[in-house]
């Protein structure tokens, strides 16, 4: 049957090298595994000897197992890193079956002796061969143990038996062989039968394989005479390559082995000879190491009579002895210390409660809370406090409140206080937090309000790391005054980077509302000019990242990157540092709006990574993560988050960065932009009631908007209706305009920026308020700061949703005479509102033609322009935001002049 239409096609993206490496791999295994025609096998044959691992592999999936033998399918399958996982060796050792499996074994040999790349492989055969050996399918033929041994031998001349890829591999061989004793030592006799004595020697040496484990030493020494004398020469290393066996029975065996085997006995003469120097000294050693971990009552009884009689300064290595007593054996073993705190009162020796000696151990343990030196702030060393430091604290575990109470009364408040201290700087291991937090709160609450005082003088020594630690430990215990305490510290400017930074990434961790404010300054500051500002107002904004409230703080963040390039790559490496990026380990990035996400995306296609393709992986092939290949994450992260928004905006952005040229995935962003715009349009054409139905069929002036971009358009018609009343021959325009009232009727000039605005403001209201043009939205028209000269009017109109931010349009009103006319849009409009979400924007021109204006009574606007002039400028500058922003200028001339025109 010839190969199918769509089946060609997907054969030709397979070999389209320039088509991405994934790509062609999908198109393979979406090829049907039917009878081909002779020239889809000619060409799946020479995509099995592709290049690409990835697509050689997928194309033999489609020839195996029809049209390729087991052997030509091993000799084409490609060499992958991933097969030193156990879990792809084991897969591909499904493949080899009873009745495959000497040909497979051949295949082995052969692959084994010319030491290629698929070694890993050839083992993976062999232990799949040794597996069929032990388990035998039922009725079906096993392998040949002569084929086996082959193998194994093969194996032993072979580079790899000693190298890390080959590792896993082995140990399944070592795991097969391991299964059935018997099948192993007839393996093994026929090694050492019928090998090359080099190849035998070298798997009796080996103890990778596992064909000559220790459990057979006594098989081997007991048929020691029944081997032939090649084979005992390479099986005597078995032994004099061992010191002499300590089992009675393994020695005699061996000892009748070494009395008929003059080579053997020679081999292994060293056992004879005495022992060197060196292993008297080293039994001697462990000797006295044994009667030391010995528990000896007697002893232990001393020590603890030596806590009562020892100086003060002595006391706390005087109660370190008694651990030691307690974590000794009675066979000499020292017992391993699972936890620093609990592991004494669990520890081999501790007497049993209630035994004379268990309350001398008590008394001890008050003795040492009583007396020890009290601990402060001066002791903490700057990676904290170690438990050998304050031994004292285990004492805790074997007396109860009340007698550690009335030993140490909470009058002595500056030992209580030392003991917290002492805990908040300690770490406690696995299986200690309970105890540990328990201490700390019961030593907490008696020192009172001395304790944040002593905690804040060692602050400062602290390493960054233990001040992390510090922060979670306060915040698991809902410690809230202390953590108050490191906040205050933290807030002064002077503290070393390195120390604010650990600070505040773990106070934005566990709590962002406390780190909020202190975070907001450091960037609205702006980084300073000496390293440990910069540094700190780079940590600032990476923690910032991972905050909700990024957005506040943008636009302080947008205008240090646009001063420095270096510090913004600064800031991408601080936060890709310990961080893969994606949409929750950066709440704060996914919180911005899709404006900034778009600019902060074109900032990120500036470095020279993002021109380079990103790096390909092929299926299956194991790869090392890159920066280029972080970056480009990024890049997509950053797209698919305008994308998320679902709104026209974010299609309009992706579909401008697509054709901006300076993007890394240009054909991506348009698919993007082009789902993002159909998802926007679902949203928006939810269907409407039946009463609004009405409204709209019966006045045509109304609009439903459900975005800042819609109220946009209502206000631009609005505008249109303005421009209307202003012109005309009895038209309001005259109403900004002042007259002379001396004889010269005709001498006009321009009233102020204030009342063209507040005129447009009363006309706005007029159609957008008390008209009523948006459907069921509540409108409101006002100009901040009246009072204050502000010129820029502020429409909004609410949404449904409660949390959401109203939908605005800002606009922005100039007279043609203002100096900052050419760059107002950007540095008034854009830059102070348009960062905000759901904020649209218009810059709106007031056009007073200046050879109008009465010369004597106010200068005119200079130099010369035209209204046309005026609105190409301002649309060319809206248009190079690519924002919700439109210019638009009002004739503000005369009505008669106006009509003249």
């Amino acid at each position: 049957m010839p190969a199918s239409g769509p089946d060609r096609r997907l054969l030709s993206l397979a070999e389209d090298t320039e088509a991405p490496v994934d790509m062609r791999a999908f198109a393979l295994a979406g090829i049907a595994k039917t009878a081909y025609d002779q020239e889809a096998l000619t060409r799946l044959h020479s995509l099995s000897i592709d290049d690409k691992p990835s697509i050689a592999a997928a194309a033999l999936e489609s020839l195996w197992p029809g049209q390729l033998t087991l052997t030509e399918y091993l000799d084409r399958l490609p060499p992958r890193e991933s097969w030193r996982y156990e879990t792809k060796l084991e897969q591909f050792m499904e493949l080899i079956t009873p009745d495959n499996v000497d040909a497979a074994l051949s295949w082995a040999v052969a692959t084994l002796g010319e030491d290629t790349s698929k070694a890993v492989l050839a083992i993976g055969v062999l232990a799949q061969s040794v597996r069929l050996l032990t388990h035998p399918v039922p009725g079906a033929p096993g392998p040949s143990r002569q084929s086996i041994s082959q193998g194994l031998l093969a194996l032993a001349a072979s580079d790899d038996l000693h190298t890390g890829d080959a590792r896993t591999a082995i140990e399944l061989v070592r795991h097969s062989l391991s299964a059935d004793r018997e099948a192993r030592r007839l393996l093994a006799s026929d090694v050492l039968h019928n090998g090359d004595q080099e190849h035998a020697q070298e798997l009796v040496f080996s103890t990778e394989t596992g064909l000559f484990p220790e459990d057979d030493l006594l098989y081997w020494a007991e048929g020691w005479l029944q081997l032939p004398t090649h084979a005992r020469r390479a099986a005597r290393w078995l032994f004099s390559n061992r010191p002499r066996p300590l089992d009675d029975t393994l020695r005699q065996a061996v000892e009748v082995a070494r009395q008929a085997d003059p080579e053997l006995h020679q081999d292994t003469q060293w056992w004879d000879a005495p022992a060197p120097t060196w292993k008297l000294r080293q039994e001697e050693r462990e000797r006295e190491q044994r009667r030391l971990n010995t528990f000896d009552e007697e002893e232990f009884t001393r020590a603890l009579a030596a806590v009562h009689t020892a100086d003060r300064d002595q006391v706390r290595q005087a109660w370190i002895m008694v651990l030691g007593h307690l974590h000794r054996t009675r066979n000499g073993s020292r017992a391993k210390e699972i936890t620093m705190l609990g592991a004494v009162a669990t520890a081999p020796s501790c007497p049993p409660e209630g035994s004379a000696l268990y309350a001398d151990l008590v008394e001890a343990a008050l003795h040492v809370l009583r007396t020890a030196p009290v601990w402060n702030s001066d002791h903490v060393e700057k990676w904290g406090t170690e438990r050998h430091h304050v031994p004292e604290l285990t004492a805790a575990v074997f007396v109860t409140d009340e007698k550690w109470e009335a030993s140490v009364p909470t009058t002595e408040v500056a030992r209580w206080t030392g003991w917290a201290l002492a805990i908040a700087t300690m770490t406690p291991v696995a299986g200690d937090e309970e105890l540990h937090d328990r201490l700390f709160e019961r030593c907490a609450r008696r020192a009172g309000s001395a304790f944040e005082p002593a905690l804040a003088a060692c602050l400062d020594r602290l390493e960054p790391y233990r001040l992390t630690e510090l922060i979670g430990f306060l915040h698991r215990l809902g410690a809230e005054r202390p953590l108050a305490l490191v906040c205050e510290w933290v807030a002064d400017p002077t503290r070393p980077a390195e120390s604010w930074t650990a600070v505040m990434t773990a106070l934005t961790h566990f709590d962002g509302d406390a780190s909020l404010p202190a975070l907001q300054r450091v960037v609205a500051a702006g980084p300073a000019g000496d390293p440990d500002g910069r540094q700190r107002w780079i940590s600032a904004v990476t923690a910032l990242m991972s905050l909700t409230a990024l957005p506040a703080s943008w636009p302080h963040v947008r205008q240090a990157l646009d001063a420095d390039d270096v510090l913004f790559r600064d800031v991408i490496d601080r936060a890709l540092l310990h961080t893969r990026p994606t949409a929750q380990s950066w709440p704060g990035i996914a919180a911005l709006d899709e404006a900034d996400l778009a600019d902060l995306y074109t900032l990120l296609c500036r470095g020279e990574e993002l021109r380079r393709p990103r790096p390909e992986h092929e299926v299956g092939v194991v790869y090392s993560h890159t920066t280029d290949e972080t970056l480009h994450d990024l890049a997509d992260l950053l797209a698919r988050l305008v994308a998320d928004k679902a709104t026209p905006q974010a299609a309009s952005h992706l579909a401008r960065l697509a054709v901006s040229g300076t993007t890394h995935n240009p054909d991506w962003l348009r698919r993007l932009a082009r789902r993002t715009a159909r998802e926007a349009a679902r949203k928006q054409s939810a269907p409407l009631p039946v009463h609004h139905l009405r409204k709209l069929a019966a006045d045509h002036a109304l609009r439903v908007i459900t975005d800042e971009a819609q109220l946009l358009n209502v206000v631009m018609e609005a505008l249109d209706h303005v421009q209307d009343a202003l012109s005309g021959p009895n038209g309001m325009a005259i109403l900004l305009w002042n007259r002379a009232a001396s004889k010269d009727v005709g001498a006009m000039w321009p009233t102020w920026e204030e009342d063209f605005s507040d005129l447009v403001m009363g006309l706005l209201k007029i159609y957008l308020v008390d008209r009523r043009v948006v459907l069921n939205r509540e409108v409101q028209v006002d100009r901040p700061g009246a009072g204050g000269g502000r010129t820029d009017i502020h429409i909004q109109a609410a949404v449904a949703h409660p949390q959401v931010e109203p939908l605005t349009v800002v606009i922005e009103c100039k007279g043609c005479w203002n100096p900052g006319l050419s760059t107002a849009l950007t540095t008034q409009l854009v830059d102070r509102y348009l960062r905000r979400p759901h904020t649209a924007g218009i810059f709106l021109v007031g056009f007073f033609d200046c050879e109008l204006w009465d010369r004597q009574s106010r200068l005119r606007c200079s130099p010369k322009h035209t209204k046309e002039e005026i609105e190409r400028h301002q649309h060319d500058q809206a248009a190079q935001h690519g924002l919700s922003v439109l210019a638009r200028v009002l004739d503000c001339r005369p009505p008669g002049a106006q009509s003249m025109v």
